[in-house]
């Protein structure tokens, strides 16, 4: 594939292009350069992320330094964050010390009682490697992003990546309709069983509905990451600032709004419920609309909404057949019943869970518990809630600073990880999927442009 040495290409070559390439193929989680029937396979991102690794690795024994923040507080979440690392790798013990002695589901409802012993095996390792790629990727986006520029050559291009698989969605979508050969072949190179099928539909009584994943393993992750950009859009509305040009940011919006409601996932339409009230919420924390006009377009939603489900007999199919219907669903009952046998396995190892990886459940409390334990969790909450505290302190104080772009990023930033973690409550939490990482790369690195930036002022008083 082209892409095995274009990553080559810009790995020698100067300045950021390997990591702009980075960042533009972090949205396509089915495009594998490297399939293989018994090992993970290897993603375009992840490839490029280990690239950036060598030329980071090279750069240290170069300058015999690694790139750190100064400040004291701008490395906080460098300890918070290695704490979870470590205390992931730790409980990798487990499943050495369990050594066959525990026996777990094997994550597939129709063979409900086959169960296989925990020991240590090369798995628990490559399971543990999306998420040290992923917490790279991080590092790399906080040293790289130490000016204003960077910042926001970084967000733009991954905002059109974003838009970039909402276009090949709706190509996917044009092409179901009118039954046109779709390429899936370009990017969804992953191996079939790793993602969903070309062509999968929803029946129902009136009409059929062809399942939209774009460039992703399935829709639940093409919906998931494309509201990762959508607060950013509603932010600059809000506060009249253009990302790219007036017309361009609200057929962007436009365009990747409904390839949601379209895309068929249930879990994507649970997303919009909770990125509108999780809007709502930090609009109003952080005076991005009136109180007035939230509440009446709450009203204005839900009105039109109730009016197209009871008089749009198409409306009303889609979502009896992707909600109502689901629920009683082989996938519906696979996930509740994993949620609570993982719950049990956290019961027997409650310290460090079963070994990271080890344990499936669609949600993302239980999956730490069980696969990290009690520490796990604390860990990661620690790690996360430590990050949303700085960048909601320093919404407060960024006015003063006169960068507007800065402000609209951090607040869509803040609105997005927050829709993604509440989500991941209740479906599947992706931590071996890139867009998290970033994410979480982009507010760190925002938060220590912000505090270099007060620093810097307060040294010339």
């Amino acid at each position: 594939m082209f892409l095995i040495p274009l990553g080559l290409l810009f790995f020698v070559r100067g300045k950021n292009y390997l990591y702009y390439l980075t960042i533009f193929f972090i949205p396509f989680t089915a495009t594998s350069l490297v399939n293989s029937a018994t090992e993970s396979p290897l993603v375009a991102s992840n490839y490029f992320i280990i690239l950036l690794t060598i030329k980071e690795l090279f750069y240290i024994i170069k300058y015999g330094r690694i790139k750190f923040p100064s400040l004291k507080e701008n490395r906080k979440p460098f300890k918070f964050i290695s704490i979870f690392i470590f205390v992931v790798i730790l409980s990798l013990l487990m499943p050495l010390f369990i050594d066959g002695s525990f026996s777990i589901f094997s994550g597939n409802i129709a063979d409900i009682n086959y169960e296989f012993p925990v020991k240590f095996s090369k798995s628990n390792i490559n399971r543990v490697i999306p998420l040290l790629l992923g917490f790279i990727l991080t590092y790399i986006v906080i040293v790289k992003s130490s000016s204003l520029f960077v910042i926001c050559r970084s967000i733009q291009i991954y905002i059109v990546s974003v838009f970039t698989i909402a276009l090949w969605g709706w190509l996917q979508f044009i092409c179901n309709k009118f039954n046109i050969d779709y390429p899936f072949f370009l990017f969804n190179s992953m191996a079939e069983s790793l993602q969903m099928s070309e062509g999968i539909m929803i029946e129902t009584g009136v009409s059929s509905f062809t399942r939209i994943n774009s460039v992703t393993q399935e829709p639940s992750h093409f919906t998931q990451i494309i509201l990762t950009v959508l607060p950013i859009f509603l932010v600059s509305f809000a506060q009249n600032i253009i990302i790219f040009t007036k017309v361009k940011d609200r057929i962007m919006f436009a365009v990747m709004l409904l390839i949601i409601l379209i895309s068929t996932s249930s879990s994507g339409l649970l997303s919009i419920i909770i990125f509108l009230f999780v809007f709502t919420l930090i609009a109003y924390i952080n005076s991005l609309y009136k109180v007035r006009f939230i509440i009446y377009s709450s009203f204005f939603i839900t009105f039109i909404s109730t009016i197209l489900y009871f008089n749009v007999p198409v409306i009303q199919d889609f979502l009896n057949e992707l909600i109502f219907t689901k629920r009683f669903s082989g996938s519906a009952l696979e996930r509740v019943y994993g949620i609570s046998v993982a719950w049990s396995y956290f019961l027997e190892y409650p310290i460090l869970g079963l070994g990271w990886g080890v344990v499936t459940s669609h949600d993302l409390i239980v999956l730490l518990l069980a696969n990290s334990g009690i520490i796990g969790l604390l860990a990661f909450f620690t790690m996360v809630s430590s990050i949303f505290s700085d960048a909601m302190r320093n919404i407060k104080v960024i006015n003063t600073i006169s960068f507007e772009h800065i402000y609209i990023y951090l607040n869509g930033f803040i609105i997005s990880i927050v829709t993604y973690l509440i989500t991941c409550a209740f479906v599947e939490f992706t931590w071996y999927l890139s867009h998290f990482y970033f994410m979480i790369g982009i507010i760190v690195a925002i938060n220590t442009y912000i505090n270099n930036i007060i620093k810097t002022k307060l040294h010339e008083y």
